[in-house]
């Protein structure tokens, strides 16, 4: 399989529903049906007949798309035209690939940058929620892995400065009324809840996002620069937006960080408003995961209980390993070991259908053993292969209440009787 195949399926496996990709969209029915041809000849991995038409199809879907979102202002716009738009943006990446002859950087930022358009323009789809940006990382991932093989040249490392704002400056407020307020250095969440938050105070916070792991990283361009260097961004040229030269650009955040951090450019231009580094709070109360050290960082709205499971998890030497997502970008389940190398991966032959929110998990474990090892023959059920139509037509069959209706009252004895009858259910349809 090339490299362009591989890439296709690791970017189909991010689909969760293909059924969200191509079902009714309520737009033009001629588009909805060049957009669903679309579709099945990109996710069609083993058509290995090359299609440029399909190229131009697509673009035609996001042509009339983008006449779409361009109509009347851009809050009316309907939300099924926008998720419409990402997931054409998705369909136009994998054509692409699909229809390219060479697996190169160039490829690649092309589509990056389809997938950029869709965050941007699109809305998140429902079940496939990081679809784009999942889609995007990995692309970004794959380019990065290009540009160290062919040793690009980088942008060179500078020595960020934080600006220091002048305290000195009451003179400027003489003629306003009002009083100084607080300033309080990294309250506890205890002492700034009774203090000013139940009193209904002003007060500046100070120190409170020092342990913040970007305070440190995105100080150095090198870093944004390595993660995101190659993403399409919004970027407004112009002191304000009174400006009468005001005006909006897309560019990749290295052109941007080239043009108006590092160059000489004599317009002002300051990224826009753009969730491109998103986090969340991953099922735990109100903490943080990332990849440094032990994987756990305390937020500063975080409150004793959160801290205390923290400080657990370093008192047991135990690492989170668990880096799939969910839909919502989110880690859900995690998972905590000794072992820093164990490995976590997605199920493909699972049990039961799972969801989006919750992904089948795979974790592989050496247990060290004793010299002697015992080996143990286990079995169990494929509930794959049952015959659920029969089953539930046999529990429905049974007398219910003859049977729970002398043990009501006692639970342990009433599920001791489910289970019995369930497990006869099993032996004859399974």
């Amino acid at each position: 399989m090339s490299q362009v195949q591989e890439l296709i399926r690791t970017l189909i496996n991010f689909i969760i529903s293909r059924e969200e990709l191509i079902k009714d969209k309520n737009i033009n029915l001629n588009v909805a049906q060049t957009l669903n041809t679309c579709f099945y000849y990109s996710v069609d991995i083993e058509n290995q007949n090359l299609d440029s038409r399909k190229l131009l199809e697509i673009d035609s879907v996001l042509d009339f798309l983008q006449d779409e979102l361009n109509t009347g202002h851009w809050s009316n716009v309907p939300v099924h035209v926008r998720r419409c738009f990402s997931s054409a943006s998705l369909i136009k990446c994998l054509l692409l690939l699909k229809c390219s002859e060479t697996y190169s950087v160039e490829l690649l930022q092309k589509c990056l940058k389809c997938l950029d358009m869709g965050l941007l323009l699109g809305a998140p789809l429902e079940e496939n929620h990081e679809l784009l940006t999942n889609s995007a990382r990995h692309l970004s991932e794959e380019i990065k892995k290009l540009l160290g093989k062919c040793n690009f040249e980088t942008i060179p490392r500078t020595t960020s400065v934080k600006r220091k704002i002048d305290s000195n400056n009451q003179s400027q407020f003489a003629k306003l009324t009002g009083k100084e307020i607080d300033v309080v250095d990294c309250p506890s969440v205890e002492y700034f809840n009774k203090k000013y938050f139940m009193e209904q105070l002003p007060a500046k916070l100070k120190g409170c996002i020092d342990h913040w792991p970007a305070t440190k990283k995105w100080l150095d361009l090198n870093y944004l620069l390595d993660i995101a260097g190659d993403r399409t961004i919004p970027v407004e040229i112009g002191s304000h937006y009174a400006d009468v030269n005001w005006s909006q650009k897309l560019m990749t955040l290295k052109e941007f960080i080239t043009k108006h951090y590092l160059g000489t450019n004599v317009d002002i231009g300051y990224l826009a408003q753009h969730n491109l580094f998103e986090q969340g709070d991953y099922n735990l109360p109100k903490l943080k995961w990332t990849n440094d050290e032990f994987g756990v960082c305390v937020p500063d709205s975080a409150g004793l209980a959160a801290k205390a499971i923290c400080d657990s998890f370093v008192f047991h030497n135990l690492f989170q390993l668990n880096h799939v997502n969910n839909c919502y970008n989110v880690i859900l389940d995690l998972f905590f070991t000794h072992n820093v190398e164990a490995p976590v991966n997605i199920v493909d032959d699972y049990l039961i259908n799972g969801d989006s929110h919750h992904p089948a998990l795979y974790v592989s474990i050496p247990i060290a053993t004793g010299t002697e090892i015992l080996t143990y023959a286990i079995y169990y059920y494929n509930f794959k292969k049952d015959n659920y139509i029969d089953l539930n037509n046999y529990l429905t069959s049974v007398d219910w209440d003859g049977l729970l209706g002398p043990v009501i009252q006692d639970i342990d004895a009433a599920v001791d009787i489910f289970y019995k009858v369930l497990a006869v259910g099993i032996l004859l349809f399974h």
